[in-house]
């Protein structure tokens, strides 16, 4: 892939479809999204929620390695397949950033143009994200 993948988050209250419409979107065969069936689909990575800005200033070497051995056990990580050595070879300094470079990562390993992201709460930083 020549390009940078373009992210696509679905936002919106909960129990107001973004779980369809993110299942829907997500099979398209150009578009990466992080899926586990026990998950009915689309797996939400609540990252922005409840994982940003929890290790403190990434720009922290010791902070940034704790984070990601965190983030590395979370069942989003895992079900990514994405290698934590690729993380640190790219070296992400904001979360941010970190959460982009990963979907950036999962993307091309699924050789796709874009990445989905869908949590409800993320509504709430919209701004943050844009």
């Amino acid at each position: 892939m020549l390009k940078r993948p373009i992210p696509i988050f679905i936002v919106g209250v909960q129990r107001s479809g973004t779980t369809w419409l993110a299942n829907i979107i997500s099979n398209h065969s150009k578009i990466a999204a992080i899926q586990d069936e026990r998950h009915l689909g689309i797996h939400e990575s609540a990252f922005f929620s409840m994982v940003a800005n929890s290790y403190g200033d990434l720009r922290d070497d010791n902070e940034f390695i704790k984070f990601v051995g965190m983030f590395s056990k979370s069942d989003y990580f895992i079900i990514s397949g994405i290698n934590e050595d690729l993380i640190f070879k790219k070296r992400p300094y904001t979360y941010y950033e970190f959460f982009k470079v990963f979907m950036d990562c999962y993307a091309e390993k699924e050789n796709t143009s874009y990445w989905l992201e869908k949590t409800p709460a993320h509504s709430l930083y919209v701004e943050e994200l844009s």
